[in-house]
């Protein structure tokens, strides 16, 4: 209705009456929850709550009676201030008017008894909404106050707690949270602290089969673990071991087969299952050295494998390297007693490497599985002599140094030469030189490896001159 009427006040100093009730309500209801909150932070230790406290649970039911309590005391207060006649009764009691006048006046505005005149209802009607012309708040009559009163205490008990909440945080941070974090979960505090899971650093390991595997389980705050197992094939089993600084272990001696695992605390924590698995030790036998050697020794290509010689070699020679592994390799190398390294190509449990030694010296193989472990069986070490390339050796046995031509102006040349891989060819070289001493055009002439004889004219005025050069060496060598 509109509110121009009496029906219409009236609904509206109920509805203010209502809305009043409800303020006060809430805050008294924030007022008592931020003081239990600060109790909570003033009992609080300065650790935090003591594992088996029953102070939060307190609180907490302290803090849900109080609500509860709260609720039906308010509910009662919103069943008073909403009853029709009440609030016609305060509104006359604001306005000074007769007792019934505003409740008749409702009344007859809904249904005119018979044999009551329309006229004089509406006269009673008009007449009363004149002694209505007020401010709603204060038709409310003692109601009104009543519901002012409750709006107050409201206001004043949450003016009280709020700045205490606010000077416990900022003097005390860690209390305010901690307290709230205890009303929060107090059946948590109420049951003890919760002890850190337990922790298996290996998680599940390989073992080398007929090898020990040693099982480490962190387990902080426990005195004692069982440790249960089932080793494929057999029945299940269970031991129980101390607890050792926060540590214990449990040692599986030759595991051959594989084992699934778990421990449980006292307290009922309890790990993965985890599993040990058998594996066979890592075998490299089976390699095989292919020799390339230089060209010019014209020797081809040499292949070994089993058993290895020792090897001398002429510089330069390379070493194909190739094996397999009797699984996944991780790293493969070759290690020289005086330190150095050669790295091989690994793929899967295969490895190569094309290799060239520099220096005599013995070398020894290194292998590591997926696991970082080492290999159990290795090839025998290579053992490289390298001998090195020599220059070719040439001597002039005849004639000697310095030698004049007889008149005949011919002289039989002898020349020995030889080298450590042999010579195919030598070239003769030879020029005059006139009387001031300037050489002439050179002239050569391939010789084959036979003695030889120098058909070479020379005038008076000159004498010849001869150098000879291996065909396939590194260098020249004259005389």
């Amino acid at each position: 209705m509109s509110p121009v009427t009496v029906p219409g006040i009236h609904a509206e100093v109920g509805r203010r009456l209502r809305a009043g009730v409800r303020v006060g309500a809430l805050l008294l209801a924030a007022a008592w929850g931020v003081a239990i909150w600060v109790v909570a932070g003033l009992l609080i230790g300065p650790d935090g709550w003591t594992g088996g406290s029953p102070i939060p649970l307190i609180l907490d039911v302290l803090l849900l009676a109080g609500l509860v309590s709260g609720a039906l005391w308010i509910r009662r207060i919103l069943d008073r201030v909403g009853e029709e006649a009440r609030i016609s009764a305060s509104i006359e009691g604001a306005t000074g008017l007769e007792r019934g006048v505003v409740q008749g006046a409702i009344e007859l505005s809904r249904d005119l008894p018979p044999g009551v005149s329309p006229a004089l209802a509406s006269r009673m009607q008009a007449r009363t909404l004149d002694r209505l012309a007020l401010p709603v708040d204060r038709l409310a009559g003692p109601l009104g106050d009543e519901v002012g009163r409750l709006r107050r205490r409201g206001v004043v008990a949450f003016s009280v707690a709020l700045p205490l909440l606010l000077l416990l945080a900022g003097l005390a941070p860690a209390r305010a949270t901690g307290g709230l974090g205890g009303l929060a979960a107090p059946f948590g505090v109420f049951s003890g602290p919760e002890l850190p899971p337990l922790v298996v650093p290996g998680g599940d390991l390989e073992v080398v089969r007929g090898g020990t595997a040693e099982l480490l389980v962190e387990a902080p705050l426990r005195d004692r673990l069982l440790f249960r197992w089932r080793v494929a094939g057999d029945v299940p089993r269970s031991d129980e071991v101390e607890v050792v600084d926060g540590r214990a272990t449990f040692l599986f001696p030759d595991v051959s087969a594989e084992i699934r695992w778990s421990a449980i605390a006292p307290d009922g924590a309890e790990t993965e299952e985890h599993r040990i698995v058998p594996v066979d030790p890592l075998f490299v036998t089976d390699v095989t050295v292919g020799l390339q050697f230089p060209a010019y020794t014209g020797r081809a290509r040499e292949e070994y494998r089993g058993d290895l010689p020792p090897f001398v070699v002429p510089e330069g020679t390379v070493f194909d390297l190739r094996g397999r592994g009797s699984r996944a390799l991780r790293a493969a190398r070759l290690v020289e007693e005086g330190g150095a390294s050669e790295l091989l190509e690994v793929e899967g449990a295969v490895f190569r490497a094309s290799w060239t030694p520099a220096s005599t010296g013995e070398w020894r193989w290194e292998f590591e599985d997926a696991e970082g472990g080492s290999a159990a069986a290795v090839p025998q070490p290579i053992r490289v002599v390298v001998e090195p390339d020599l220059p070719p050796r040439i001597r002039q046995l005849a004639p000697g140094p310095d030698t004049l031509l007889p008149l005949e102006l011919q002289m039989p040349l002898e020349i020995e030469a030889e080298d450590d891989w042999g010579l195919a060819t030598l070239e003769l070289v030879a020029w005059r030189v006139d009387a001031l001493g300037e050489p002439g055009p050179e002239r050569r002439q391939r010789l084959e490896l036979v003695r030889l004889l120098l058909v070479e004219p020379a005038s008076d005025e000159s004498c010849a001159g001869v150098a000879l050069r291996p065909a396939q060496t590194n260098g020249d060598v004259r005389r």
